[in-house]
């Protein structure tokens, strides 16, 4: 009997599912950074929109652009909806979206992500 090419597809096989395993867990590793990113960019939106007296939902939009604009692009950061608000004394940020798989067997992750900060007091001069 002879067996020559035996191990050969069982390596191949064996690299082949390596490589899905390396995918899959790459894929993970890049949903955990794009979540980590928008909520650094969400926590320092907030610290800003607190220190801004005359427009602090403005500068907050403004700095979550900056900031997710700065780390992410591309369909990820496309896909990527925020918000900044005031409730009150408090500066709200808010962003949703839907960190696709990068197989067909890896689910769509959808992400809610929220920040809040209370607004400094600012004394006349």
């Amino acid at each position: 009997m002879d067996e020559r090419g035996f191990a050969t597809v069982q390596h191949v096989a064996a690299v082949a599912l390596a490589l899905v395993f390396f995918t899959l867990l790459a894929n993970l590793i890049v949903m955990q950074y794009v979540m980590g990113a928008v909520t650094g960019a969400l926590d320092e939106a907030v610290r800003i929109g607190a220190r801004t007296e005359a427009d602090p939902v403005g500068a907050c939009r403004r700095r979550i652009a900056d900031s997710i604009g700065a780390v992410l692009a591309g369909p990820v950061a496309a896909g990527i909806e925020t918000s900044c608000r005031l409730d009150g004394d408090l500066v709200r940020a808010e962003a949703t979206g839907v960190l696709s798989g990068w197989l067909p067997a890896v689910p769509d992750v959808p992400f809610r992500r929220t920040a809040v900060s209370p607004r400094e007091p600012f004394e006349a001069p």
